[in-house]
């Protein structure tokens, strides 16, 4: 008799980022198949986009964030983390008369060449490895990215330097601990942040970052609306949504 054994999708509980990161394995978000299910996805997004039906295939407030900005000018968003360009479509597509200066992403430079790869010369969107020196924005928009990030405690305040509002979508805290787990991706494990949401605001107002609007973000896992997969981690380590 042969059993398959699945690991969970988080691991461990460590501390410091560092000691996660020794446990890493795999190339995460870079990957070449991951990039290549992104892009499918692009374009699936794409082609629902045409249809009267507009649907983002991941959750997102930066839509009707945008909306509701003050329309003088056209806006100018800085992407952190935008994969392949998700927001962008999803902006276009529920926004058609909503005019963008700018849409700038910031990620590796394999998904960098991919999202480029995919858009027109004539689409305001430009990607980067980095932050753009000597350049703000209207907003700021990291969605499902903040987690991943080593410093991010330095990036909240170079951020939060850079334009009029900051913008997180799917940001993993509670009243919890701040730990760093290992996130089963396909064949890679990815060290994963969770906040204490209280210690978090905390560090973001030290940045100049002032709290203005927080709620439940309702995103897919494993396909599907439902809390975070850690009932494998004790109790006081859990929370159910982001």
């Amino acid at each position: 008799m042969i059993f398959t054994m699945h690991r969970p999708i988080f691991s461990g509980i460590y501390r410091q980022y560092d000691e996660a990161n020794q446990h890493a394995q795999g190339d995460g978000f870079s990957n070449q198949g991951a990039i290549a299910r992104a892009v499918d996805k692009l374009k699936t997004l794409r082609s629902l986009s045409s249809s009267t039906m507009l649907i983002g295939l991941r959750s997102s407030t930066l839509p009707a964030f945008l909306v509701g900005l003050d329309h003088q000018n056209a806006v100018s968003v800085l992407d952190f983390g935008g994969s392949v360009g998700f927001g962008y479509q999803t902006v276009v597509s529920c926004c058609p008369d909503l005019s963008i200066k700018r849409y700038d992403i910031v990620e590796a430079p394999a998904i960098c060449d991919a999202g480029s790869s995919f858009f027109e010369k004539s689409d305001p969107v430009h990607f980067f490895p980095q932050i753009p020196a000597d350049t703000t924005w209207d907003i700021i928009y990291l969605n499902s990215c903040i987690q991943y990030i080593d410093k991010y405690e330095t990036l909240l305040e170079t951020l939060g330097q850079r334009c009029r509002f900051l913008l997180i979508d799917d940001l993993p805290s509670g009243d919890i601990p701040d730990f760093i787990s290992l996130q089963t991706y396909y064949d890679s494990l990815i060290p994963h942040r969770f906040f204490s949401l209280k210690n978090f605001i905390t560090i973001s107002e030290n940045s100049g970052i002032k709290l203005r609007y927080q709620n439940t973000y309702l995103g897919a896992i494993l396909g599907k609306i439902q809390g975070y997969p850690m009932n494998n981690l004790p109790a006081e380590y859990r929370i159910q949504f982001s």
